[in-house]
């Protein structure tokens, strides 16, 4: 609820203990979340190594113990930490295909949704506008609620359009962008 609402340090606090918990016990599944999480506020706090460190924890012992959803989404946060973080694309984009490989397999639109988006940022920065045009309309052809999300993704289609010379389609998707910024 506090990562959430982005009351890291309460959210922190209370992951600290979970960790705590899942390493004297040595539970497994404990200790994915409560690294996941971790990873995701440092990445959101911009301590990219940190979020890293914590995020390929979550991929060597998800991968051990078979939870995919954890593998999916942990390799996933580690390909937008290499992008955005150390401008590693070629890393970022390696992690993110593996991910979407397994994701398919998998069958969760809601984490190929998100991976899509990651590719899309990945190619932004790079300059790409064509391919991060091209997984922006497959993550925004799933339907989400998440607003944060659909910012980005709104952004990333948005550029996109204007750099492709798309001027009506960027202004659709600008438009989109504006009454998605209002409803938060």
């Amino acid at each position: 609820l506090h990562r959430r609402l982005h009351n890291n340090d309460r959210a922190i606090y209370y992951l600290e203990q979970i960790k705590e918990m899942a390493e004297e016990l040595n539970y497994l599944p404990g200790k994915c979340r409560a690294y996941f999480d971790l990873g995701a506020i440092y990445n959101e706090n911009k301590e990219y190594e940190r979020a890293l460190d914590y995020e390929l924890k979550v991929v060597e012992i998800s991968r051990s113990i078979n939870l995919k959803q954890y593998e999916i989404a942990s390799m996933a946060t580690v390909a937008q930490i290499y992008s955005e973080g150390f401008g590693e694309h070629t890393k970022a984009e390696e992690y993110a295909n593996d991910a979407m490989k397994i994701a398919d397999e998998f069958g969760d639109s809601s984490l190929q949704r998100a991976i899509w988006l990651i590719l899309s940022d990945i190619y932004r920065r790079q300059g790409m506008f064509r391919q991060s045009g091209e997984f922006g309309l497959k993550a925004w052809g799933i339907p989400s609620k998440e607003l944060d999300m659909n910012r980005r993704l709104l952004s990333n289609l948005t550029w996109a359009n204007i750099h492709l010379g798309n001027i009506d389609k960027a202004i659709s998707f600008f438009e989109d962008y504006e009454n998605a910024t209002n409803e938060f």
